[in-house]
């Protein structure tokens, strides 16, 4: 029971830090092209 709760928090970790990836790509394209600001 403990191993599958620790097996959750990480993956749940690593979809944190990938969505925070994505994010920080998305503000900097955003800043990088002002045609994108329209979206």
């Amino acid at each position: 029971m403990r191993g599958g709760t620790s097996f959750f928090a990480k993956r749940s970790l690593q979809l944190l830090e990938s969505m925070f990836k994505i994010e920080h790509l998305h503000v900097m394209g955003i800043f990088l092209h002002p045609n994108y600001k329209q979206l």
